[in-house]
């Protein structure tokens, strides 16, 4: 049988474990939990909100600043300061779909992550972390630390890339002049370059042989290489079939 609640001593409604502060020690919910109204419903909109922009802008200014420390921190267990891998990669990979979609794409390139392949390129974004743990970060770093570091490193070139998408509208001429198949490049390059430019900045902080960097590097290169080649023929087999 099991023991009633004592009015007298404050238990968490979430829990109902005992409260000695104005936090749940357990679960970490307020007390006292208030009837929902407006103005609880707006504080706690507010609240939540504050809270995921400013972890998501800590991460962001974060990597921008030193990507190896950054990662490192969250991988030593620095966790409720930064924003989750999965959901800030989802974050700017969503940032940069929602950006190619509303983009005029006869005037500006979305590249091969955006459009009727999008998929082959997004689950092949994979394949570069299997190259960097195998070639790099191992035996430092298990296969799902050096995820985590991938996610971060590309949710960040997420972010960036959209900005190569408005400065294709100042500068339209170079858009017109390359060949529709090639124009993916202009989105495909600046990724590959903003890989390149933040790993290595990654890789130099965790000490990381340079050598070893260099081979993951034209590896993944090469790879992505094969992807844009093969997307770019995929895309006029669907030409084809739908003439």
């Amino acid at each position: 049988m099991s023991r009633a609640i004592n009015p007298k001593i404050k238990h968490c409604k979430n829990c109902g474990n005992k409260v000695l502060e104005s936090f749940c020690g357990a679960c970490g919910q307020k007390w006292p939990t208030r009837r929902l109204s407006l103005e609880t419903f707006s504080e706690e909109a507010v609240e939540s909100i504050g809270h995921l922009t400013s972890k998501f802008f800590r991460t962001f200014l974060g990597i921008l600043r030193s990507p190896g420390q950054t990662v490192t921190a969250y991988l030593g267990g620095k966790r409720q300061h930064y924003q989750g891998s999965v959901s800030y990669f989802l974050c700017g990979f969503g940032a940069f779909y929602l950006c190619a979609s509303l983009a005029d794409t006869s005037r500006v390139a979305t590249g091969s992550f955006h459009g009727v392949n999008s998929n082959l390129a997004f689950v092949g974004l994979l394949v570069p972390a299997v190259i960097a743990h195998t070639v790099v970060t191992r035996p430092k770093f298990t296969f799902l630390e050096t995820l985590v570091a991938f996610l971060y490193l590309n949710g960040t070139i997420f972010l960036i890339l959209p900005l190569f998408i408005f400065a294709q509208l100042l500068i339209p001429r170079a858009v017109v002049l390359l060949q529709p198949e090639f124009r993916g490049l202009l989105i495909d390059i600046p990724y590959q370059l903003l890989a390149l430019i933040i790993s290595f900045r990654f890789a130099s902080r965790e000490g990381f042989a340079k050598a070893r960097f260099l081979v993951a590097a034209l590896l993944t290169i090469l790879y992505f290489a094969g992807i844009y080649f093969t997307t770019l023929w995929l895309h006029q087999q669907h030409l084809q079939i739908s003439l």
